[in-house]
């Protein structure tokens, strides 16, 4: 499965939780530790609501295990960054 396949799938699940796919996207990562912390970079004022608004969304078991069946490494395809910028990184290998 492509990203642009599971793309409509992970936007359901959005809307079923009741907020935006970014929204979405920050409190799932949130909901994974309490020592984990988001920090949403914008220069677009209603995207720095939205995005302060994540904190009121909250995630059900049943949303956060669809969430994890949806979007894992065995159904995201490509590299998170371009290999110049991967070069630079010596973090975000697996």
């Amino acid at each position: 499965m492509t990203n642009r396949e599971w793309l409509p799938k992970y936007r359901a699940i959005a809307e079923y939780a009741g907020c935006t796919p970014a929204q979405l996207a920050l409190a799932w990562v949130l909901r994974q530790r309490n020592n984990i912390h988001v920090i949403p970079d914008t220069t677009n004022a209603d995207h720095l609501r939205d995005d302060w608004e994540t904190l009121s969304v909250e995630l059900s078991d049943e949303v956060v295990a669809r969430l994890n069946a949806l979007v894992n490494r065995k159904t995201v395809s490509g590299p998170r960054y371009p290999a110049a910028t991967q070069a630079e990184i010596d973090t975000e290998e697996f």
